[in-house]
Order: C-alpha cells, then structure tokens, then sequence
C-alpha cells in the first residue's frame, strides 16, 4: 500500500516537473510575439525597436508607416529568420515628415552594411514637384546605403506609374534590391473607369469622357458621411481623391470651392448616390438624405441615367458587403422589369466590387458582377524572409516598373477586366491621380482642400 502511494507521488512529481519544463520552454516564444508591445513607438510619434545581428549582414532596419506591420515584425522574430529588428515607425500622416527631419538631423547616417525594409503602405503624399520632395531625398538616402553596402526592400502603396512625374521622380528605386507595391486600387479603379468609357464612347480606347450617368458608392468607397454636414460626402476619399479629379481633368473644370464639386457633377449630369445604412442614400448633387422603400420609384427618382454603376468593397465588413451586393442586384432587377430595353445594353449596371480577401457571395456569380481578385497575404512574409535569408528574389519579378525586380501584390481578376495602365493611360491619370504635380494644377484639383492638405 504504502509502495504504490509512493509510486504515485513520484508519478505526479515527474508530471510536475515535465509541465514546469514545457511551460518554460514557450516563455521565449511568447516574449517574440509581443516584442512590438513592448518595444515602444506610438502613432504619433515613432523611435527605433531592437536591435543586432542577422546573417551577412550587420542588422534589420524597418522603417514602417503601417499600423499592421507588427505581424511581420513579430513573425519574422517568431520563426527565428532573424534575432531582433530595428523598427522605426510613424502613423502615416507624418510619417514623411518624421523620417525627412531625423534624415535630415543625420540620425540614419551610421546605418551600413545592413537589410533595410523601407515600407510607405499608405503611399506618397501628393506634393508639388520641386527639388525638395521626399522621393529626391529618398534617392539620396538609397543611394548612401548601397554606398555603405545595404540591401533595400522597398514596399509602398502607390502605384509606380502615379509618381514617375519624370525619372527624376523614379531614380531611387535603382537603388532598391525589390520593389514590392501593393496598390490594387488605382489599377481597379482605372479599369472600372476605362470600362465605363469605353462603353459610352462606343468601345474607342483612351477617351476619358464621363456623363450622364449614376455612381452608387457603398460605405467602403463613401464612409462617415454626416448627414449634418454637407460637404462630409465630398471630403470621402473616393469622390476627393480619385472621382473629382479625373472629372476635372476630363472637363478642364477648376475645383475651388465646394460648390465647385456640384456644379461639375450638375453640369455633365452625373448623380452620386452613398450608401448610409439599410435603405437610406445620400444623394451628393442635391445635399439630401433620400429612402429606397420602394426600388421603383427610387430608381425613377434618383438613379436612372443613361448608365450607371456601382463600386463596393469588402474589406471592413463582409457581412455588409454582402447585404450590399443583395441590395444592388435587387434594385438590378427591378430596373429589368420597368426599363427592359436599357438593361439589355451591353453591360448596363455593372457592380464593380474590390475584394482583395476573397470574400464570396452569391450574388457575385450574378451577371456584369466583376470582382477584383483575392491577394495572398502572406506572400509579403515570404519575399521578406527570402530577402533576408539571401534567398531567390527573381521568382517574384511579376509587374514592369524601373527596379531590376518589380513584384504586384495583386490577384488579376478571372476574367482579365482589370488591366495595367496604357502609355495614353499614364499620361493623363497623371494629372489625375499622381503624387507629383505643378503649382497650379495642384491647386485647380485641390483647391477647396488645399489648406487642409497644407
């Protein structure tokens, strides 16, 4: 008797120890996974995290603007593909000023030898061109660290060919191992945009002529409209970013003041309709909260054109966007009913919906439904871990840009109707959409905003 409760104690007593171990194994394992935590660094200001040695080289250095970029931070850690990161991190509105001034005070100048992950997610700032702006700056900066020895991967947000302004403005990347450029949006934007040109010009490329038609925006491309406040739906990002300036450029009509806004919409007869909740709209032309209780007589009222189109996405809320994808193919329907002959157009109401996470719905399968294709998110951790570990960058080489090795983080649609800029397409989304402009067209695309940017 006595025997066995001996055996058992030391039974227990070996469980014990073997728990003790184990849990002491995962203590390092979970100190990694929150080194971002701890390491300092904060949205409105920014410092370096880390620091030591990885392979070949002397040290990682991570510049960052990207509130998301703790995961591959910390995976990177995690998997033991290096010990410890330099991480310099500013929330993205400052981020350019923040790394010009500590440039500027020499602070980066002892960096050699080295892996620098430079990394702009939210993109450039659109600036007007001088011998100042920050990709000149960045070319100096580039261009001292393979001096000293450095490998630079370069990821950012911003289309390429929106901020070759002149090769003066691209000379940087030559100086760059990759280039990974993770902006779908201005690719899916033009091509939505190309599409509904082309189809009310009869088919005839590089006319870029927008009217007489509907846009429906649902609360990924419209979101935090106040209803009191009117001018809140012309500062969203579609309609103030990417919307507005090229109807501006197409009709060489200057943006001073908000009203500016309406009267080029009114004038080229073009509604803009933003989803708020459930069945309410905001209808942009005429400041007004409008209801879809009846899909008829709201179509009648308010959307009927001679084309019209939606753009949703899906990357805040999928069950949203799903609701949305409901709602405009019910209110497609109704349109067959009660107008048969315009919805038999070639393509007539399309749904243009960026989905990037491969969300589905079935209403996706649904016709003139395009969706842009699903992104693999973890290809970014993939190409960082082959370029700090000397592995084969030239796999990746997948889009044409100035650095010897150029990779898209983009999922092509299915059926190819998203397309990579022309050289015509270039030339005038450049005066649209680009990062670099001249004095006065800064101001005749910005101009009610142009305090607020400066």
């Amino acid at each position: 008797m006595k025997e066995n409760v001996k055996q058992k104690r030391k039974g227990l007593l070996i469980i014990i120890f073997a728990l003790f171990i184990f849990i002491l194994g995962l203590i390092p394992t979970f100190l990694m996974g929150v080194a971002y935590a701890d390491g300092g660094g904060d949205s409105n200001g920014g410092g370096s995290e880390g620091g030591g040695d990885s392979d070949g080289l002397s040290g990682v250095y991570y510049f960052t603007d990207y509130d998301g970029s703790y995961k591959l931070y910390n995976d990177l850690i995690k998997n033991h593909i290096v010990d410890t990161i330099n991480r310099y991190y500013w929330d993205y509105t400052q981020f350019q000023v923040n790394f010009l001034k500590e440039y500027d005070e020499g602070k980066f100048d002892e960096l050699s030898n080295c892996y620098v992950i430079f990394e702009m997610r939210y993109g450039l700032k659109v600036e007007i061109t001088g011998e100042n702006n920050f990709v000149i700056k960045l070319r100096d900066f580039f261009r001292d660290l393979k001096v000293k020895g450095c490998q630079i991967m370069f990821i950012c947000g911003t289309e390429e060919k929106l901020f070759a302004y002149s090769d003066e403005h691209t000379e940087f990347l030559d100086f760059v191992d990759i280039h990974v450029n993770t902006d779908l949006m201005s690719l899916f934007l033009k091509s939505v945009l190309s599409r509904e040109t082309q189809k009310y010009n009869g088919g005839e490329e590089d006319v870029n002529i927008l009217e007489n038609c509907t846009i429906l925006l649902d609360k990924h491309f419209a979101p935090d409209i106040d209803i009191n406040d009117d001018e809140s739906a012309l500062s969203c990002w579609s309609l103030k970013d990417r919307i507005f300036p090229y109807l501006a450029v197409t009709w060489n009509w200057p943006l001073y003041t908000s009203e500016d806004y309406r009267d080029l919409l009114n004038a080229h007869k073009i509604k803009v309709l933003c989803h708020l909740d459930g069945n309410k709209f905001y209808y942009v032309n005429k400041k007004q909260t409008v209801t879809m209780n009846d899909y008829a007589a709201f179509y009648n009222g308010y959307v009927k054109n001679d084309n019209i189109f939606a753009l949703g996405g899906t990357w805040k809320d999928k069950q949203y966007a799903a609701n949305w994808a409901k709602l405009m193919t019910d209110l497609r329907d109704t349109v067959k009913s009660i107008d048969e002959g315009l919805y038999n157009s070639d393509g007539f109401f399309p749904i243009y919906v960026y989905n990037t996470n491969g969300f589905w719905t079935q209403e996706y399968n649904n016709e003139y439904v395009f969706t842009s294709g699903a992104v693999n998110k973890d290809k970014l951790y993939c190409i960082a871990e082959d370029f700090l570990t000397g592995g084969d960058l030239t796999q990746y080489d997948n889009y044409i840009g100035r650095c010897v090795i150029t990779h898209k983080l983009i999922g092509f649609s299915e059926d190819g109707w998203i397309t990579a800029f022309s050289a015509n397409e270039i030339k005038f989304y450049l005066k649209c959409w680009g990062s670099y402009l001249e004095e006065y067209d800064y101001y005749f695309l910005f101009g009610a905003f142009a305090d607020e940017e400066n």
